[in-house]
């Protein structure tokens, strides 16, 4: 086989491995389109912002807080049983945060920021309403900046995998090419010493990239 024929082969054998990691997880449309709905919260956890943003309405409207709770219960929606349940609880005099924990259950961290919002305004008298607009414009904007971190950090990790395939395109081209690459590198010296080192640099190269979009990651969710 001539060298023009080896070099298309394994053009095509290269093209195939690209298509099958963007299938799995490189950035293709479908999958950046999946990615934009995803929320924060858990599977199954209220939307604090969706909920911020009722309570806000009802609390402009002049409803005191246990009303707002059955209000909001009434309606369908993930988050009805959650409100009847905080509905009960402030219509036995707690605090409306103290209510919103209590009731969230395992979801409890979903609703912290809420919970906390609430609180503050009950102890210093601030304006819940626009306290809880504000706080749903924060929740859906670092939702929004989360979902964009993933969908960023989608084409760096298609583009180590692909990477990380290359040294095993580079055994087949040898292989194409009439060189006995496995003999050289299990029967020799230098082969031993060329497969030594391609393996450390393989090996750095994965965790510099994986410390890099770790990186990015924490930056993305606000770590410090």
């Amino acid at each position: 086989m001539t060298v023009s024929a080896a070099g298309v082969v394994l053009g095509v054998l290269v093209g195939l491995g690209l298509a099958l990691v963007t299938a799995r997880g490189g950035p293709s449309a479908d999958r950046l389109a999946r990615l934009r709905p995803r929320e924060p919260a858990a599977a199954g956890a209220p939307d604090a912002a969706e909920l911020a943003e009722h309570l806000a309405a009802a609390f402009r409207a002049g409803l005191p807080p246990a009303r707002t709770w059955a209000v909001l219960a009434s309606r369908p929606g993930p988050s009805a049983a959650l409100a009847a349940a905080v509905a009960v609880r402030t219509d036995l005099g707690l605090p409306g945060g103290r209510s919103l924990l209590g009731s969230a259950g395992r979801h409890a961290t979903a609703v912290v920021p809420l919970a906390a919002a609430l609180d503050l305004c009950e102890r210093s008298g601030a304006p819940t309403a626009d306290v809880l607009d504000r706080l749903a414009a924060g929740l859906r904007a670092e939702a929004a900046a989360a979902s964009d971190a993933r969908i960023a950090l989608a084409a760096p990790r298609a583009t180590a995998a692909v990477m990380s395939v290359l040294p095993v395109a580079g055994l087949g081209l040898g292989a194409l090419l009439g060189v006995d690459t496995l003999h050289v590198l299990a029967g020799t010296t230098a082969g031993h010493a060329c497969l030594v080192l391609g393996a450390a640099a393989w090996g750095a190269g994965r965790w510099w990239i994986g410390r890099l979009v770790a990186a990015a990651r924490s930056a993305g969710d606000g770590d410090p």
